[in-house]
């Protein structure tokens, strides 16, 4: 890759961030080849080592004997490049749990990801300060009492075991709400929780209102965060799909509008 870039760039210079794969064993360069790869971008003479970096595997774990592994291969890394005659500006391999709980792995940058959302990663417990930042909320769009034995949805995997009031939801598994919330997820509906029912529709959603008194068309839905003093959290949504947090904040559909709060 330095190689066909340095043949692009001709008489430019490019500064560049080096990435050794410490142990996640995606992208970035083996550390026994790293001072061949520095070889090569120093010969160029078209880059800039401006930085070197590498990802954690698993930094949000409690047992950090691989993390300590990993740190100890970029240390080693970092030392590699300065003895190749290199001192980079830039030093980084900080994700957002190594941000909230590894001050020894801060170096000259750091690079929160979740955190940046307000939600803590996931084997952290909750961390002071942090909050979170978004919240999904749709409306009900109709409102339909039905008797006992109604099925509700495809498959017909809900059935009512009472008269009950079903609301519907105008957001569904093209919009990032999983499929797999089908009869597991909860919402909320005038700061009350209500069982998602039947299986969750491609544009739609059916939710179980009947014991939510006053409930009306139009009302406000959160699928995630706090309504009054209720809160359904991301990680608990994650859990009733069987994921992780990450996802479902980085899943939600482009028809999603997002509406921004100073």
């Amino acid at each position: 890759m330095a190689r066909d870039l340095a043949a692009a760039l001709g008489a430019h210079r490019l500064g560049v961030h080096i990435k050794v794969d410490t142990g996640m064993g995606r992208i970035g360069v083996l550390p026994a080849a790293l001072s061949e790869l520095i070889a090569v971008l120093q010969r160029s003479r078209c880059f800039a080592i401006e930085g070197i970096f590498s990802h954690f595997a698993n930094a949000d774990r409690v047992d950090r004997e691989f993390s300590d592994y990993q740190l100890n291969v970029f240390h080693a890394a970092v030392d590699a490049l300065r003895a190749a005659g290199e001192e980079p500006r830039w030093v980084h391999i900080a994700n957002s749990a190594a941000v909230l709980t590894r001050p020894d792995t801060h170096f000259s940058l750091v690079r929160p990801g979740i955190a940046l959302y307000g939600v803590h990663p996931a084997s952290i417990g909750a961390v002071p300060g942090l909050r979170p930042a978004m919240r999904l909320v749709t409306h009900i769009v109709q409102l339909k009492t039905v008797p006992s034995e109604s099925p509700v949805s495809y498959g017909q995997t809900f059935v009512t075991r009472r008269p009950s009031v079903i609301a519907v939801l105008p957001i569904g598994y093209a919009d990032g709400y999983s499929r797999a919330l089908s009869n597991r997820a909860a919402v909320l509906v005038r700061g009350q929780r209500a069982p998602v029912v039947g299986a969750v529709c491609m544009d739609l959603t059916m939710v179980d209102v009947t014991d939510v008194e006053g409930v009306q068309q139009g009302d406000e839905v959160v699928l995630w965060g706090r309504q009054e003093r209720a809160e359904i959290t991301v990680a608990e949504v994650a859990e009733w799909q069987g994921s992780v947090t990450y996802e479902l904040l980085t899943r939600l559909g482009k028809r999603v509008p997002r509406v921004l709060h100073a």
